[in-house]
């Protein structure tokens, strides 16, 4: 039986899109190999985890209970990847979130391994993806990344603390993938046999920007989510999930599609003009990005062993960015 990519979720919330977007885009990347995609919602492991105990549940039975956490031990066991679902920013080397516009920490790194710890079996060899914003950037968010970065910088990342984390007295082989950007799939960017478009993997970083342009952001910001509380607090959650799953798969993050959108009703307009704001805070924060053209701004590193000691690479431009000592 092959192996599968599995996808350990770790968000409570997943009503942004990101979580969608990433699940859709790896299993159309993976279809023409025929790899399976499986999705493990972890959010009720790492609420009892958070409360003291990841080996109870106020709502499930003891028995039941184990039985799917030894279910997932397993499915970890054999998986061909482990993808890692969260959040990150550029500023924080520390944390993963479950909601970056809210600051909503899921976990710091020293508790992601302690968690990873309760699922990962003796003997396994372990490919850790995580799909997390800015996992492999380093405490010196503004300084160099690839390129030109320092090594003592390397081993500030929340990537690397993660694999020494998992490395330390491991009984177990483990990897770890991170990105230096904000990441994440975009569809129809790739493309592929029969006419067909698979999406493709964005990263970013942050470019020099004028002072106006990143004064202007927060200010965007408030604006979309001011008028999202105020939608809520009209409609209420069933009819803004309605709204969501109505508009959502219809617009990409540029005002240009978003004002095709027919909208009939007043709440369907109101809707609307929640999503114009949002989108014109995107579109600037998208223009305060590089893209991967610039390859000394963004990048792929992977940390794996390398005997007597731990190797990083730059996958993106195959280049060796730290070996030694862990």
């Amino acid at each position: 039986m092959p192996k599968s990519i599995v996808i350990l979720n770790l968000l409570a919330d997943k009503s942004d899109g990101a979580f969608d977007k990433l699940e859709q885009g790896l299993i159309e990347m993976n279809r023409s190999s025929g790899t399976q995609v499986e999705v493990i919602d972890a959010a009720e492991y790492v609420f009892n985890f958070k409360k003291g105990n990841i080996f109870h549940s106020d709502k499930k039975k003891v028995k039941t209970y184990l039985e799917e956490m030894s279910d997932v031990r397993m499915k970890l066991f054999n998986a061909k990847k482990i993808v890692i679902s969260a959040h990150g920013t550029e500023k924080d080397s520390d944390h993963c979130f479950n909601k970056v516009t809210k600051g909503d920490v899921i976990f710091s790194h020293t508790q992601l391994v302690k968690f990873l710890k309760c699922f990962l079996l003796s003997g396994g060899n372990f490919n850790i993806d995580l799909m997390i914003c800015y996992a492999a950037r380093t405490a010196n968010y503004a300084g160099p990344q690839l390129k030109d970065v320092r090594k003592h910088d390397i081993i500030t990342s929340f990537a690397y603390k993660v694999f020494k984390g998992l490395k330390n007295s491991a009984p177990y082989k483990v990897s770890i993938v991170g990105r230096v950007g904000a990441c994440g799939y975009v569809s129809g960017q790739k493309p592929a046999k029969k006419g067909r478009t698979v999406p493709d993997l964005f990263i970013g970083v942050e470019s020099e920007t004028t002072t106006s342009q990143r004064r202007l952001l927060p200010t965007l910001k408030d604006g979309y989510l001011v008028e999202k509380e105020k939608i809520e607090a009209t409609l209420g959650k069933v009819a803004m999930n309605e709204m969501y799953s109505k508009f959502h798969p219809s617009y990409s993050m540029t005002e240009q599609s978003l004002q095709v959108i027919r909208a009939d009703t007043m709440p369907e307009i109101q809707y609307k003009s929640y999503l114009l704001k949002k989108a014109s805070w995107n579109d600037l924060r998208h223009t305060l990005q590089t893209t991967t053209k610039e390859k000394d701004l963004y990048g792929t590193l992977v940390y794996f062993d390398c005997p007597p000691g731990i190797m990083v690479m730059d996958m993106s431009n195959n280049r060796e960015l730290y070996h030694g000592a862990i």
